[in-house]
């Protein structure tokens, strides 16, 4: 759950088709727009730390195993949610994106 202290947002914030908005709000009255995570996101990539850790995959695969990577992905995702939670105490901010883009051909030419 996010909540704020002292004017610093706390907790978990999660970009969850499933999510309620007012659960996102503290995190995102912080930032002039959603896109601020996006642009820090951008800026580590062109100077990444040490720590940060950035990886993709683009592949060509079945529709059935598609839906198995999907599936891993969501588990992953309620995983990664329920350590956050019981973390203490509250020391990083980091930000995890999980995604799974498909790319469609469109109709061809007349």
């Amino acid at each position: 759950m996010v909540t704020q202290d002292q004017g610093r947002c706390q907790g978990v914030a999660t970009h969850d088709q499933h999510a309620s908005r007012d659960r996102r709000s503290c995190w995102f009255e912080t930032a002039a727009d959603s896109s601020a995570h996006t642009q820090v996101a951008a800026e580590r990539l062109a100077a990444p730390r040490d720590e940060d850790f950035f990886a993709y995959n683009l592949i060509s695969i079945s529709q059935a195993d598609l839906e198995r990577v999907r599936e891993k992905l969501r588990t992953t995702f309620r995983e990664l949610r329920s350590l956050v939670a019981a973390s203490e105490p509250e020391e990083v901010a980091a930000l995890i994106n999980l995604q799974v883009v498909t790319f469609q051909a469109g109709p061809g030419p007349g």
